[in-house]
């Protein structure tokens, strides 16, 4: 059965391309000489990318300068032209840590107050010192041990050369 069935389909097959075969389409006629199109070539892409730090990258050296004004009971004369606090005071002298925080109060950077200089008037006193490697804020919160906190915009440190004024008493 399968041998008649095979016979059968070459028949089929046989008879199907017996059949007269068709002629290819005609030609156009030439009209002009064929004309290339060149392919595009496609032109190299050159991108030049440099990096801008973002906020986080950048830092700054923030100075605090600390100006305080008492009376003979808080403000001491040490050494040649230095100062300290006391009384009410007591606390403010060279070695007093000052901490830089973010709006949210996370610290971010610190500094200890290294240099001291009496001031022209009676009984002034100026403390400074320098925290380094500060990351860029839209907003720096500065604050000196129990005394509370002071906040400086980017704009306000930069156009004072970095450096944070800050006053008690007086």
């Amino acid at each position: 059965m399968i041998r008649v069935a095979s016979l059968g389909l070459i028949a089929l097959l046989a008879v199907g391309c017996a059949g007269p075969m068709p002629s290819p389409p005609p030609s156009p006629a030439p009209s002009a000489a064929p004309t290339a199109i060149p392919a595009p070539t496609p032109s190299p892409v050159i991108i030049y990318v440099t990096p801008s730090p973002s906020p986080a990258s950048l830092t700054h050296d923030i100075r605090a300068r600390l100006h305080f004004q008492g009376s003979r009971d808080s403000v001491n004369h040490v050494g040649d032209n230095g100062c300290e606090g006391d009384g009410g005071y007591d606390d403010l002298r060279v070695g007093l840590q000052f901490d830089i925080k973010n709006t949210q109060g996370d610290l971010v950077a610190y500094g200890t107050f290294t240099q001291s200089e009496y001031g022209t008037l009676s009984f002034e006193c100026y403390l400074t010192g320098t925290a380094t490697g500060v990351p860029d804020q839209l907003v720096y919160v500065v604050e000196i041990g129990r005394r509370g906190a002071v906040n400086f915009t980017r704009a306000d440190l930069a156009g004072n050369a970095w450096t944070a004024e800050l006053n008690i008493g007086g």
